[in-house]
């Protein structure tokens, strides 16, 4: 699994314009876990989005992002001409394959690998990327950005 963040706010807004039709497409595998995707994760955004004046046409959320397969039964507005991905960037990138017509945002940024612990409510975070080695070895509450300040993984 892939633990991703979410970009800052404004990182997010300097793609969009406000004549965009948005639809915000969620993933509910790594993106979830880490804190970035899930349907609770779209709504917020959405709302989020609406505050600033956008018009977000429609938000769904995929059991995972970065399978085509999934994306079929995917409800996604027509009218949409901009996409929002809450996923790591291999779903960022299979949206840009398949929604060739769309404008696809940058909503999100990989940090590292991770290993997830149900029975703990954790995953840690192993084999950072490059320019994300502080990160290495820390902790979070599962479906959260939160880091604990112990490990036990």
């Amino acid at each position: 699994m892939i633990k991703s963040r979410l970009l800052p706010m404004d990182k997010i807004l300097s793609q969009l314009d406000k004549s965009d039709r948005i639809a915000i497409i969620a993933c509910n595998d790594c993106a979830r876990v880490s804190g970035v995707g899930g349907r609770e994760k779209a709504e917020e955004m959405e709302e989020k989005l609406r505050s600033e004046g956008y018009n977000v046409v429609s938000i769904c959320d995929l059991v995972v992002a970065c399978n085509d397969a999934y994306f079929a039964d995917a409800n996604i507005n027509p009218a949409a001409n901009t996409i929002i991905m809450l996923s790591c960037a291999s779903g960022e990138r299979l949206a840009r394959r398949l929604f060739k017509d769309k404008k696809v945002v940058t909503a999100t940024e990989l940090i590292s690998g991770i290993i997830v612990s149900p029975s703990t409510g954790r995953y840690k975070l192993v084999g950072a990327f490059t320019g994300k080695e502080d990160f290495e070895g820390k902790e979070y509450k599962y479906y959260t950005d939160t880091a604990f300040k112990d490990t036990k993984l």
